[in-house]
């Protein structure tokens, strides 16, 4: 019984993990909010993304693995885009942009020298280590500035919907114990972003009406 539920859970986060990231892409569009993005989540979730996406390929894993790497990569490219409008002079943009270059540039390298499975099996090391951390400078902000628009209430949702189902899979087929405290760490931090959301915006609504 636990197999079949365990298969149905990564069945479906699999579908959920194409679509989450475009109600945030669509939520970028406001210049107000695009504004409040922090470019550490953007970098961290590049960085995770795509080095990801070089794990995936180079270690050959499953077609769907591979999949929601890219659908990932390319939302995370749009979304350099959109900010790039904005941010274009920031060094810490600047770095960033520079960082993902270079870690795209060193795994065409890579692939076209067939080079051995070490350096893949590095970018998955940090694509699990930036997917750990990409919440918190989010979190960090929302509470000194006390409010939470940067992030979509629909991206968040389905994110956390796709960590909840990736956690029962973990569960249910017997993941290693890092896949699962790596996932029940992601849920906390997407919880702790939803509270912080639907708390400062019903406070800030709260201010603005009194005003």
């Amino acid at each position: 019984m636990s197999d079949i539920v365990g298969a149905f859970a990564l069945n479906l986060a699999f579908i959920l993990y194409l679509i989450h990231y475009f109600p945030q892409l669509i939520h970028n569009t406001q210049n107000a909010k695009l504004k409040q993005v922090s470019l550490h989540f953007h970098g961290l979730l590049g960085i995770s993304y795509l080095t990801d996406l070089c794990y995936g390929i180079g270690m050959q894993l499953p077609w769907q693995y591979r999949t929601v790497s890219l659908i990932g990569t390319i939302c995370l490219g749009i979304q350099h885009y959109q900010l790039m409008k904005l941010h274009r002079q920031a060094w810490i943009f600047q770095g960033y942009t520079l960082l993902l270059a270079v870690i795209f540039i060193t795994f065409c390298i890579n692939t076209f020298q067939d080079s051995s499975t070490h350096f893949f099996l590095l970018m998955g090391y940090v694509s699990q280590t930036t997917s750990l951390i990409f919440l918190l400078p989010v979190i960090v902000r929302n509470f000194s500035q006390k409010k939470a628009q940067s992030l979509s209430v629909g991206y968040l949702g389905l994110n956390w919907l796709c960590y909840g189902c990736t956690l029962t899979a973990a569960y249910c087929l017997h993941w290693p114990l890092p896949s699962k405290l790596g996932t029940l760490f992601g849920l906390l931090c997407l919880s702790t972003l939803l509270v912080q959301t639907v708390l400062y915006n019903a406070f800030n609504r709260e201010k603005i009406y009194l005003l």
